[in-house]
């Protein structure tokens, strides 16, 4: 099961991870010491483990259609964005 509050945490942290740049994401999750020549500015051990946080993102869909039958190569993100234009409409 998730938790509202695990949720937000791991939006906070995926929304950190993507806006820096030059660390790839086990940096964030490092246990032993930095790289003194470039450090990861951030270390989220003690907000959610890796392993939880590639859970959520492994089973987190942001759509409700299934994949369909022909090659579509934008079929994840045609529902979205028909979504953002409805709402955009308003």
């Amino acid at each position: 099961s998730l938790l509202i509050g695990e949720l937000l945490r791991f939006f906070g942290i995926f929304m950190l991870i993507a806006t820096t740049t030059g660390w790839n994401c086990d940096d964030f999750w490092a246990a032993d010491i930095p790289d003194p020549r470039n450090p990861c500015p951030y270390n989220f051990l003690d907000y959610m483990s890796k392993r939880r946080f590639n859970a959520i993102l492994r089973e987190l869909r942001l759509i409700d259609r299934e994949r369909p039958p022909f090659l579509n190569k934008s079929w994840e993100v045609r529902q979205m964005v028909a979504e953002w234009n409805a709402n955009m409409a308003l």
